[in-house]
């Protein structure tokens, strides 16, 4: 009988001391700094172009911005060489340019017919601050690999999608 005890006792503190790994795995786990999302929701409007001219290739002064912006190798680490595997990206922005510099964004892409799929995404990353946002013109759009790109010049504002994986 003592056996059987003993067996018994022996089983509840392994599994009260599995909890216990298990517990604090998950909250060291929630608690540790992953920042592979960044977006400019609560940001002032100096805030969102700073941070986006240091995450993309800049191709001419920005004038406002927009954007979420997703990276598995998060946004922390600046030194992709430090990163375990290969990174993959998945960003969605819009910036406000000068019409003359419209070009500069687009020239690298091969104008495509627009797709009326892209309006969820674009309404859904200016939704915060539409009024910054109001077009007239007919968007020109554009595509390469792995970018939509769609330009509404005379207003000077471009949408980017960038899927890198």
């Amino acid at each position: 009988m003592n056996t059987i005890k003993k067996i018994n006792f022996n089983i509840k503190h392994n599994f009260l001391g599995f909890l216990a790994v298990l517990f604090l795995s998950v909250t060291l786990i929630g608690c540790s700094e992953s920042n592979n999302t960044i977006n400019s929701k609560e940001l002032s409007k100096e805030e969102r172009i700073k941070t986006l001219s240091e995450n993309i290739n800049l191709h001419s002064e920005i004038l406002d911005a927009e954007y979420n912006l997703f990276k598995t190798g998060g946004f922390n680490n600046r030194n992709s060489s430090e990163s375990l595997g290969p990174t993959d990206y998945y960003y969605q922005y819009v910036v406000k340019v000068k019409p003359d510099d419209v070009v500069l964004w687009t020239k690298s892409h091969n104008q495509t017919d627009c797709d009326e799929n892209n309006e969820d995404w674009t309404e859904k990353l200016i939704r915060h601050r539409k009024e910054n946002w109001t077009t007239n013109s007919k968007p020109v759009c554009f595509s390469s690999n792995s970018r939509i790109v769609i330009a509404y010049i005379p207003e000077g504002i471009i949408y980017y999608q960038i899927v890198l994986n």
